[in-house]
């Protein structure tokens, strides 16, 4: 596999050795049996903050019922607050410890080896756990995770420090990308541009929320789906200071995309099972 040196430094961001998505083999595209979701929006402590808060979760909602076709049924949104109750037909309950065990719950009874399970993921956190209305500990998201039998579950976290429920939570299917570290503040919209590269969109969020065009798309194969690999390369490097992590090999250590281990095509690193799953079919 050839490797190529990206030597393009975008709004102030320099990215080093990357490999070439479009160097990965290409296989035909598979359906789920069934696809759920999870959008936990945890509290934000701000009417600014709550406003970006609530801006990304719905978007992401309305992305995942059109452009990806999931069934409404097999969405729950958790979210509190003025813009939940204009939009109460998507808002399944209020965030809490409470309702997010119960969401998980949900998806361990719905969930089966054919399925896939997107969490989508936006709250404050510390070193090994994120904040709702209670401290909800890695660890505990790690049980309530085992207990659900999917085909993968791909999670999307935009805390800070979320880096650090990667030792918790991996496994042989799972796939993890963080915004951070287990040790960087997040201060950058991740989960955002993780969203519109999904989407292959032509923008990207910059630090101010404003979309601004970006040179590159996500779809770097030209197959007409963007997978997870491609979605964590392309917002990677719109912003790559937060050493946002991509993990999916079940080892328990996150990798990043100028890191000196970075070699997604190598089957049993990080990045290579990313590229066989998408919001929409495996391979």
């Amino acid at each position: 596999m050839k490797k190529f040196l990206l030597l393009i430094t975008l709004f102030g961001v320099s990215v080093g050795w990357a490999e070439n998505p479009k160097s990965l083999p290409k296989t035909e595209w598979k359906d789920y049996g069934n696809r759920y979701a999870l959008i936990v929006m945890g509290p934000a402590g701000g009417d600014r903050l709550y406003q970006l808060y609530w801006n990304t979760c719905a978007s992401q909602y309305k992305e995942l019922m059109g452009p990806a076709k999931f069934s409404k049924e097999n969405i729950r949104f958790l979210s509190y607050g003025k813009s939940a109750q204009k939009h109460k037909e998507w808002i399944h309950d209020t965030t809490s410890l409470k309702s997010v065990k119960a969401a998980y719950d949900w998806a361990a009874s719905k969930c089966t080896d054919k399925d896939l399970l997107h969490v989508y993921w936006i709250s404050h956190g510390l070193p090994g756990e994120f904040i709702l209305d209670k401290k909800l500990p890695h660890k505990t998201l790690a049980a309530w995770m085992k207990k659900i039998k999917a085909k993968v579950i791909i999670g999307v976290y935009q805390p800070c420090h979320s880096g650090s429920v990667v030792d918790e939570i991996s496994g042989p299917n799972v796939i993890t990308l963080t915004s951070t570290d287990a040790k960087q503040l997040n201060n950058f919209p991740w989960a955002e541009n993780v969203q519109y590269a999904l989407s292959n969109s032509s923008n990207y969020m910059n630090g101010h929320h404003q979309d601004r065009p970006f040179p590159i798309k996500a779809d770097t194969d030209g197959d007409g789906v963007v997978n997870f690999l491609e979605a964590y390369v392309r917002a990677a490097k719109v912003y790559d200071k937060e050493r946002p992590l991509l993990d999916d090999n079940g080892d328990g250590k996150g990798s990043n995309l100028g890191g000196q281990k970075w070699s997604p095509s190598k089957p049993g690193l990080d990045g290579h099972k990313s590229s066989r799953y998408s919001l929409t079919g495996w391979r």
